[in-house]
């Protein structure tokens, strides 16, 4: 509930949280020590750990919610099982003696200066992610009033169920940009601290340049098919789909410039600056975002909760 959550979505995603949480674990593994295989330069088993969790997904997640008839909870499980599959992938990797680095017990005790870099170069990501949460929340409830103000009982719930579609949509263009991105740091942080600074200012210009490339590819798509977009989630609401085709179409006024956003605050993150690259990264979805929030419905009703995502994405820029 304090993340917006209305009598109507409330059963739906408490089945979904029971049984999500369970594969925490795994998720945590999979994800942590997938980074340590691409930092240890191998991208391509990288990809492929993370390809095996999202394909088994693919499969599993239709037969478990339809096959089945487990709903929420079969979307969950599936996603757990992919999860765990998953993190299996990565320790054989590390225990089957193909990694350059060795899991041995003797190594895992905590050295606390490492600890330390490590935390500071780490903070600026996951205040980040906390801070998503926080902004969800707040999102989802201003979604829920105005929404409700707009259109009725409904209103609030189809306002919601909009957010989520362009959410969706959002990480389908900027999941490839964060690839690039995570591509790009340890490239960065190397040859940052190797002083080939030429190389440096060539991996952020390319970085930067194929992350616009697909910004703007996506901005193009969303702006001419914004109904055909909302579709591929939803055939059977019309009223739905119009409003998500609006939502879409005032949220993504800025895409074009995300990718030179994320690419660049993320620069300072690599190398070993998290000040610099904690500002930027919570200028987007903190001190920008959640103040727009909070203060564009005051004065543009739903508009405005739609009209806050470009406001932040350029201002953000502009930092």
């Amino acid at each position: 509930k304090a993340f917006g959550a209305s009598e109507t979505i409330l059963p739906y995603a408490r089945d979904y949280l029971q049984i999500i949480v369970l594969g925490a674990a795994f998720q945590t593994m999979g994800f942590g020590l997938n980074a340590t295989i691409r930092g240890e330069g191998n991208p391509r088993i990288a990809m492929l750990t993370l390809l095996i969790g999202v394909v088994l997904n693919c499969i599993l997640a239709p037969i478990f919610i339809f096959g089945f008839g487990w709903g929420m909870r079969g979307a969950a499980a599936a996603t757990v099982l992919s999860q765990g599959v998953s993190a299996a992938w990565v320790l054989a990797h590390f225990l089957g003696g193909k990694s350059v680095l060795r899991l041995h017990a003797g190594n895992l005790r905590l050295h606390w200066p490492t600890c330390a870099a490590i935390l500071a170069v780490g903070s600026p990501p996951f205040v980040m992610q906390l801070a998503a949460s926080v902004l969800q929340s707040i999102l989802n409830n201003q979604l829920r009033i105005q929404g409700a103000i707009q259109g009725g009982a409904r209103g609030g719930d189809l306002a919601i169920s909009a957010m989520g579609i362009v959410y969706a949509v959002v990480m389908m263009v900027v999941m490839p940009i964060f690839g690039i991105n995570q591509g790009a740091q340890p490239i960065i942080g190397y040859n940052y601290g190797a002083q080939r600074f030429d190389r440096v200012k060539k991996t952020l210009q390319t970085a930067a340049l194929a992350a616009t490339a697909i910004a703007v590819a996506g901005f193009f798509i969303t702006m001419v098919f914004p109904t055909e977009v909302v579709r591929l989630f939803n055939r059977d609401d019309p009223a739905l789909a119009a409003l998500g085709s609006h939502a879409i179409r005032v949220c993504f006024l800025m895409l074009p410039i995300v990718g030179f956003q994320i690419v660049s605050a993320s620069y300072f993150q690599a190398v070993g600056k998290p000040k610099q690259a904690m500002l930027l990264g919570l200028s987007r979805q903190v001190l920008l975002l959640i103040p727009a929030v909070l203060v564009l419905p005051r004065f543009f009703g739903l508009d405005g909760v739609w009209a806050a995502m470009p406001a932040a994405d350029l201002g953000s820029s502009l930092l």
